[in-house]
């Protein structure tokens, strides 16, 4: 499957947050990060750094998402489990594209 073919996923974890993409990490997590600021309407929040899993978050459209790499994968989560699946879809394109 190649990363354009990548689908959005709709997962409920145990804080109710969405688990709606995930694809394998090709770049570290702070070059990522600092592509959030060329998606339109989005600004980064925080950034944790670890040896074992970096998370960061950011906000798009007057929303929260966060974004962790366990497991050699970025895992992308709305806080917000009822987010529209078209604004999900723009930040997957943007970052399958972006990497």
């Amino acid at each position: 499957m190649s990363r354009t073919e990548i689908p959005l996923l709709n997962e409920t974890m145990h804080d109710g947050s969405r688990h709606f993409l995930f694809f394998p990490q090709k770049y570290q997590p702070i070059r990522l990060w600092f592509s959030v600021v060329w998606l339109a309407h989005a600004f980064p929040t925080k950034f944790i750094p670890s040896l074992d899993e970096t998370w960061f978050d950011f906000t798009h459209r007057k929303r929260s998402f966060s974004v962790s790499n366990p497991h050699g994968d970025y895992w992308f989560f709305a806080n917000d489990p009822n987010t529209p699946d078209a604004q999900l879809e723009e930040i997957r394109t943007h970052f399958l594209a972006y990497t």
